[in-house]
């Protein structure tokens, strides 16, 4: 009769153990991934390198090394890591926030955008309603009037695709560049694959 209430007692005490993990964002132990950072991107072009006359140039900004953390530097606490399990990392958003985002051609593209002068106004964004649902409607943007984090989201499957839709009427081979620049003075570069327009 002993050995059975002290397995109950065992079992209870692993219950309620595991409760307490599941739970522990309600504690307060996801203070520490609570804002997210990145050091690196890439442009990764979602349909052919060679863009047909009839056809837009489609293109994301990856995030290649996103990280989680508190907003202050805080001492590592192994209890509160391991309970971190079920938190909704970067949900307080950049750790350090975007102050510019410019995206560039190394060649003309026409005759108001020389190479290397910012093509931000010919971008269009893609806009999720709902990045969650599968097929979720959307909505279309200018590039320079989108939110920072809906560009560069938390979450590195949720990009937005980005549109160039009109076409190079100078040169017709380019590689775009992109420049984020961060409120600490940071300033991260990037170069897409040779893109050639028919």
């Amino acid at each position: 009769m002993k050995k059975m209430i002290r397995k109950i007692m065992i079992l209870a005490g692993i219950y309620f153990i595991l409760i307490l993990v599941v739970n522990s964002c309600d504690y307060g132990f996801c203070k520490d991934v609570e804002y997210y950072d990145f050091s690196e991107v890439q442009i990764q072009i979602e349909n052919s390198n060679t863009i047909e006359l009839q056809d837009s140039l489609i293109f994301n900004i990856n995030q290649l090394d996103t990280r989680y953390m508190a907003q202050m530097r805080s001492k590592f606490n192994i209890i509160k890591s391991t309970y971190a399990l079920n938190c909704d990392y970067g949900s307080l958003g950049m750790k350090i926030p975007l102050t510019k985002i410019e995206i560039t051609s190394n060649s003309d593209f026409n005759q108001e955008h020389p190479a290397n002068t910012p093509l931000n106004d010919l971008v269009i964004v893609k806009i999720l309603e709902d990045p969650n649902k599968f097929n979720s409607d959307y909505h279309f943007e200018k590039f320079d009037s989108v939110e920072f984090d809906k560009l560069l989201p938390r979450v590195e499957n949720f990009n937005p695709d980005l549109y160039i839709v009109e076409h190079p009427t100078i040169e017709s081979t380019h590689r775009l560049k992109i420049k984020i620049f961060k409120s600490n003075g940071e300033i991260i570069m990037a170069e897409s694959a040779e893109i050639h327009w028919n």
